[in-house]
């Protein structure tokens, strides 16, 4: 499949970017399901949160809110690469 760094989406069909965004959700996951193994083996309380806004900032600040967070550690999948 090829990078979306390396063509524009409109030059692909939705199915091709979902695809590749699937990929990158999977890939992203795997990496915080490591980081909260390590939170886990020194014993701190860590959630993994998947959050999707059309205002990213808005949506941070809600969750922060809503959770109580105190510490926050973060990924992201850019559609656009």
């Amino acid at each position: 499949m090829p990078s979306p760094s390396k063509i524009l989406l409109n030059q692909v069909s939705k199915d091709v970017v979902k695809a590749h965004l699937k990929v990158k959700e999977t890939e992203l996951d795997t990496c915080m399901k490591k980081y909260l193994d390590i939170c886990e083996g020194a014993q701190f309380k860590a959630e993994l949160l998947f959050v999707e806004k059309d205002d990213v900032a808005k949506g941070i600040v809600e969750v922060i809110s809503e959770k109580g967070v105190k510490k926050l550690v973060m990924g992201t999948i850019l559609a656009g690469g």
